[in-house]
């Protein structure tokens, strides 16, 4: 009977135990994710909400949408996680229309920048100032490796308003 005790204690207690170690083990810069937990609105252009929380301890889960020039409405997924071994943060995007991509994010301060590989060769950037309850943002595109110009699909720029 000890020994059956001592076997379930070997094996239990770590799975018990895994909560507790994965908060223990969140690095700074995964903490830094969030600056972008809470509830925004979209100030302008955009006419929209996103909301962004912890998915777990490292990585932050966004689902957003807004109005596009036709009225149709976007919806949006995004995870953001910081990637240890490279040092740099990993962002997926999903969006409702069946179109996906990836990039890589960098923070500096309080200013967060982040690329997106595209198709045929397109590559996109957002750069987000983050203070207390308020952003604002810039979207540009590089087409064929070309130069960084403003996006106007989204707006060049614009702001948003966390209200939770």
């Amino acid at each position: 009977m000890k020994r059956i005790l001592l076997i379930l204690t070997v094996v239990l207690f770590p799975l018990f135990n895994l909560p507790q170690q994965a908060v223990a083990q969140q690095p700074p810069e995964a903490q830094r994710l969030e600056a972008f937990v809470g509830d925004w609105t979209y100030d302008n252009p955009l006419d929209g909400v996103f909301t962004c929380e912890w998915l777990g301890d490292l990585i932050v889960h966004c689902q957003s949408s807004w109005l596009d020039a036709d009225g149709d409405t976007i919806y949006q997924v995004l995870l953001n996680r910081y990637d240890p071994e490279a040092e740099v943060y990993r962002s997926h995007r999903f969006y409702s229309g069946g179109y996906a991509d990836s990039g890589l994010g960098w923070v500096d301060g309080n200013t967060w920048t982040f690329v997106y590989e595209g198709p045929r060769g397109a590559r996109f950037r957002i750069t987000l100032v983050i203070a207390e309850d308020n952003a604002a943002y810039e979207w540009h595109r590089s087409l064929e490796g070309g130069p960084w110009e403003a996006m106007g699909t989204f707006g060049s720029s614009g702001s948003v308003t966390r209200v939770r």
